[in-house]
């Protein structure tokens, strides 16, 4: 990756930057688990060639991943005397385009690979104001942002008589998105500040897709047919409100309301031809929180604690289903009405001049209100559905870490280790598919030199070589048949940096 920037001020009001960046990443395909292979004894298939509790894996095909990505962002900043405030606009350009090929199964066996294509290009641009009049501070402003981008993908399974072994579909899809917002600090007195703030959006979506069954495109010339063709428009009014109290310099309460908004769409990875493709409308969530932050023992020991409620309406979820014919078919559905609340709370403490020690604790739950969809698979919407655990939740994580640095004659030390645990979840809607509990230990040496101008560091991440995996999806093969990407096991490096003042 390459970053560049450039500043020119004209005059003591006004200044103009230029960013850009380019970007590259490559690397092969993901290294997966099928937990069907565990415990399998299907001579030639995978028995026997890894065990769940460690990183070894079988596939047919390493794959691939090719990304590259170009910015272009000029900001305009304009000190005005209305409000001691501040005009700003932001004009930015991205171009993404991506390639990869991947082992589905995850067997040595030729069962079911993939290859997908993304070209993206967006246009956007903000114009705010900023500034404040005595106990009134106000940011308001205006948003505009364009995309197009394409989709496409291939799937190669062995031919089944129903369908050939390579299929391809995905589509094109514009999109247009206009905001306008404000949001009014006032405060009230010394210790009491009221947040007012709202956001109107507006987006249209037009969408021209091919069901991937059909097989209507190729990844290298695109989709000369499409059989789903639809526009859709949303509005959204998202509004908040808010207060902060500060009794004291070492203590502050706050609580707000909000509501927020996930965009609707389309599902550009159709693939069950009886069911027809159709928009998915707008997910929306109303959260309430409300904190407390606190110092003690002057300023050495600092508590954050956090209490909140999100209720969301019209849930959206890409619903994973394992199918013989094309491997998972993939449906994105408002499926449900959902409430979830958690605490979290956080506490560091400086115990020495050069010894600091953070900790962290987090607890949410949630559940299914109503389900408008058979989230299990058995045929009807009822009370199983209803009592399914919302994916990807886990109900408890904490952590710790510890911090030691002191200077010497001949520059600076920094050790650092921390530990981190996150319950198992669910993966999947039907909670057939699980995550894996994460208990993570990480840890940092650095040595500053020429007063810290050159930073050394060595760390470790993952130390317990902890084996754990981004996704559990089923697949029709045999029994207990996943795709369970591993994620990074035991990781050691090496930086340097080199600091120019």
């Amino acid at each position: 990756m390459v970053r560049g920037a450039l500043e020119f001020e004209l005059g003591d009001s006004f200044d103009i930057i230029f960013r850009a960046e380019h970007g590259e990443s490559e690397g092969d395909g993901p290294a997966a688990h099928n937990g069907g292979c565990i415990d399998l004894a299907v001579p030639g298939l995978c028995a026997g060639q890894y065990d769940e509790e460690g990183f070894d894996f079988a596939i047919d095909e390493e794959g691939f991943y090719d990304n590259e990505w170009n910015n272009l962002i000029v900001e305009f900043n304009w000190d005005v005397g209305f409000g001691d405030g501040t005009i700003t606009n932001i004009l930015a350009y991205r171009d993404y385009s991506a390639d990869n090929a991947s082992d589905i199964d995850s067997t040595p066996l030729f069962l079911f690979h993939a290859a997908t294509v993304t070209e993206q290009d967006q246009l956007s641009n903000e114009l705010r104001y900023s500034g404040g009049w005595d106990n009134l501070f106000l940011t308001a402003g205006l948003y505009y942002f364009t995309q197009e981008f394409t989709y496409l993908e291939n799937r190669v399974i062995p031919p089944s008589g129903i369908l050939p072994p390579g299929i391809t579909g995905g589509g094109r899809q514009d999109q247009t998105t206009t905001g306008i917002f404000a949001q009014v600090d006032w405060r009230v007195s010394e210790s009491v500040t009221f947040n007012l703030g709202g956001r109107f959006t507006q987006e249209e979506k037009e969408a021209q897709i091919a069901t991937i069954p059909l097989n209507l495109c190729t990844l290298a010339g695109g989709c000369p047919a499409y059989d789903f063709a639809d526009s859709r428009d949303w509005d959204n009014f998202t509004p908040k409100v808010g207060i902060q109290v500060q009794p004291n310099d070492d203590t502050q309460f706050y609580a707000f309301w909000t509501k927020g908004f996930r965009s609707g769409g389309y599902n550009m990875r159709h693939t069950a031809v009886a069911i027809p493709n159709a928009a998915f409308d707008e997910e929306e969530q109303r959260s309430v929180e409300m904190g407390l932050k606190k110092d003690f023992a002057g300023g050495k020991v600092r508590t954050n604690v956090a209490l909140y409620r999100n209720s969301i309406d019209d849930m959206q979820r890409e619903i994973n289903l394992s199918d013989p014919v094309v491997g998972v078919v993939q449906l994105i559905r408002n499926t449900a009405d959902a409430t979830i609340k958690g605490i979290d709370a956080e506490l560091t403490a400086v115990a020495t001049e050069n010894l600091v020690i953070s900790a962290n604790l987090g607890y949410v739950d949630g559940e299914y209100n109503e389900v408008r969809f058979d989230l299990n698979g058995d045929g009807v919407i009822d009370g199983a559905d209803l009592a399914l655990d919302i994916p990807r939740l886990a109900p408890w994580s904490y952590g710790a870490e510890i911090i030691y640095s002191n200077a010497f004659s001949w520059g600076s030390l920094t050790l650092q280790g921390s530990g981190y645990r996150r319950d198992a979840s669910a993966y999947t809607d039907n909670n057939l598919g699980q995550l894996r509990e994460i208990d993570m230990i990480n840890a940092r040496v650095a040595i500053g030199l020429w007063d810290d101008s050159l930073m050394i560091s060595a760390f470790g991440r993952n130390l317990k070589d902890q084996p754990t995996i981004g996704g559990d999806t089923q697949l029709p093969f045999f029994p207990g048949s996943t795709f369970s990407p591993l994620n990074k096991g035991r990781t050691y490096g090496i930086e340097v940096q080199y600091r120019m003042d």
